[in-house]
């Protein structure tokens, strides 16, 4: 996955979900037969990199097929993914910092959202044990910025939005994570 985005210089990158059977990867099983957790994992981990996970769809020939299960985890994480629509990796120093409580754990990455320079922001937070996290925004994004309204949002699973607030230091406090993973919306 991680080749997959180097590959794709920034533009969009899909990873292809092999049907059933195939050596190479055991996705159609993991998405139809797998647990939950397995299951929400692997989809996590698409979002952390920036890369789409293709989806089931009728009489192809070589990517995982309709199946009542993987259906039903694909449309949980469908507003997840198109939330991220028009990102590309934000490079610069110390941009995020994740606050847990300790003995549990989080990941998280930052994208730059179009219009790029617009200050928008996308933060998949994944794979967290915490029912909730403080997001600390690095300076070269928070203190930079001229906004007078800052705009925060977090998305979970099924497209449900909560509102959220940002101190004036730059923290987004307990954001509420779902089943491990939560994507805040920040414009700064």
């Amino acid at each position: 996955m991680g080749t997959a985005w180097l590959a794709s210089g920034g533009k969009h990158a899909a990873i292809w979900c092999h049907a059933s059977g195939d050596p190479e990867t055991n996705c159609a099983s993991l998405m139809t037969n797998g647990t939950t957790p397995d299951r929400d994992s692997f989809l996590q981990s698409h979002l952390l990199l920036g890369v789409y996970p293709t989806v089931p769809f009728p009489d192809n020939d070589h990517e995982i097929l309709p199946h009542t299960r993987a259906d039903a985890i694909y449309q949980e994480y469908g507003p997840l993914f198109k939330t991220m629509h028009g990102k590309r990796w934000y490079t610069g120093a110390h941009p995020i910092e994740l606050n847990v409580t300790d003995g549990e754990v989080a990941s998280a990455n930052i994208f730059e959202m179009k219009p790029f320079q617009s200050g928008c922001f996308r933060i998949p937070i994944v794979w967290s044990t915490a029912s909730s996290v403080n997001v600390t925004i690095g300076r070269n994004i928070w203190r930079t910025r001229r906004r007078s309204k800052k705009n925060c949002q977090v998305m979970h699973l099924n497209g449900v939005v909560r509102d959220c607030k940002v101190d004036s230091d730059g923290v987004i406090r307990d954001v509420v994570i779902v089943r491990g993973c939560a994507v805040v919306l920040l414009c700064v």
